[in-house]
This record gives C-alpha cells, sequence and structure tokens, in this order.
C-alpha cells in the first residue's frame, strides 16, 4: 500500500485519504480456501457486501473486490476513529458507498470518501468538505492483454475528446484511460453513476509540468466548471488512477 510512515494520524486530523494498494502483490495462501480469506470476508459485516464479493467468477476479481471493501472501511475507521464494528457502509443508488451512521465530526461537514479497482490496484480518496469520486483504469497487462474497443463507446465521448484521442496514434489508449478515468471519477463524487452522460461530458486534459499527471477541465450541464477538479495521474506501470472534487451541492444521490 503506497501511504505515508504516518497516514493514521495525518487522516484523523485532515479527514483526507488517497491511498493506493496494490492487490496483485497479495497472495493469500489457499485463496479463497484459506483461513486468511475466511477471516477477511468475516470483517464484512454487511451480508450484502459479502455476497457481491462471491459473485465475481475468478479469483482475482474476488480479491480486488474484497480489497476494496476492507479499504472502504479501513478509510472510515482511520478518518473518523471509528470501531471497526462502528463502521457499516451502504451504497447510493448509483453504487458509492456511504458511511451509514452520521458523521459525528464538526470539522468534517461533508465527509465521503470513494473506492476504485482494476487491473493491479485498489485507489481510495476521502475528502472532509467536498465531494470526491475515485476512479483506477488498467492497461493492456493489467487487463490480460485487451484492450477496449474505441468504436464500442464512441458514444460516450464528445466530438472534441473523440479527435484528441487520435491526434496522437501511439498514444490513443493511454489517452482514452486518462479521459474515461477522468469521467468515472466525477460521475462517482456526484453519486449517481452511470447515469452521468458521458457522451455529454467533455474533459480537456493539459499536462501538470514535471509530473506525468493532468488536470482534466470540465464541462457537463449546468455543473459551474471552476467549482470542479478533477485530476489523472499516469503511474508507471501504465495505470491511471484519477480523482474527482467538487460541491456539496452537486451531489445528486448522497444516502441511496
Amino acid at each position: 500500500c503506497v501511504r505515508p510512515a504516518d497516514w493514521l494520524a495525518a487522516a484523523n486530523d485532515t479527514g483526507r485519504i488517497r491511498w493506493r494498494v496494490d492487490v496483485h502483490a497479495w497472495k493469500p495462501k489457499l485463496q479463497d480456501e484459506g483461513a486468511e480469506w475466511r477471516f477477511l470476508m468475516d470483517l464484512i459485516r454487511e451480508p450484502a457486501e459479502r455476497e457481491k464479493v462471491e459473485l465475481y467468477l475468478h479469483f482475482k476479481d474476488r480479491k480486488r473486490a474484497l480489497a476494496g471493501r476492507l479499504a472502504a472501511r479501513r478509510c472510515c475507521a482511520a478518518c473518523l476513529g471509528l470501531a471497526w464494528t462502528d463502521v457499516d457502509v451502504r451504497r447510493t443508488k448509483g453504487g458509492k458507498p456511504f458511511l451509514a451512521a452520521a458523521v459525528e465530526r464538526g470539522d468534517f461537514p461533508g465527509w465521503n470518501f470513494n473506492l476504485s479497482h482494476d487491473g493491479r490496484y485498489v485507489v481510495a480518496a476521502a475528502e472532509p468538505t467536498c465531494l470526491v469520486g475515485a476512479d483506477v483504469a488498467a492497461p493492456p497487462e493489467g487487463r490480460e492483454g485487451k484492450e477496449v474497443s474505441l468504436d464500442a463507446i464512441k458514444n460516450s465521448l464528445t466530438a472534441r475528446e473523440w479527435a484528441w484521442l487520435h491526434e496522437a496514434p501511439e498514444s490513443t489508449y493511454d489517452r482514452f484511460r486518462l479521459l474515461w478515468s477522468g469521467k468515472e471519477a466525477y460521475a462517482k463524487a456526484r453519486g449517481d453513476g452511470l447515469a452521468v452522460k458521458f457522451g455529454q461530458l467533455d474533459l480537456v486534459a493539459s499536462n501538470v509540468p514535471g509530473r506525468n499527471a493532468y488536470e482534466l477541465a470540465l464541462s457537463y450541464a449546468d455543473a459551474d466548471p471552476s467549482e470542479w477538479r478533477v485530476r489523472a495521474e499516469v503511474f508507471d506501470d501504465g495505470h491511471v488512477g484519477a480523482v474527482a472534487l467538487g460541491p456539496p451541492a452537486d451531489v445528486v444521490d448522497a444516502r441511496g
């Protein structure tokens, strides 16, 4: 897990989290038949959430799903100083997780969190006041060599985005992951997920000097671009992680 040594104190002091967990490196003995797996599954108190983990056909997908759910609960406990048994996570209609109990921290009036998993990583983000959404998109190596068919998702991109993808043929799929991860992070921050019309959500990428990262300026419906920040970073292995931050007034579904 990539995080500073004093991560727990920082999380509790600020209510903010940015985690990247390398799930690929986790090799539970006997996979999901072993004692380690059963112990960790028992930490997920909500039966519906355990069932969702078990629905995945392949073990690697179950592993990512379990790690994500554990990260969600650890995120709540770390930021809010909660006992594990006091963490009850629910989901909005759009699939965004939220803490069922009211947050009793006056300095964190709008505390919320979000997670994503793809390829080898689970990523997590939390914020004390603004909306937050997180996403990670794997390169072909993280998808068993399979790349997304751009023609199949063309309607989910604006005409300007489509043109930008093809300006640099050698980077078309890298640019696609930047845009897609940013769109996912924005939709997840609002709480309504796939209800966001991706084909009308336009993102303009500009490189952050000195880093393999991008600011993604957005245009969508009645959203005020000046109040939203979407940032994507390209990891060394080609995965793309994105975080979207926005005003609480733009939440569409906060508590399901």
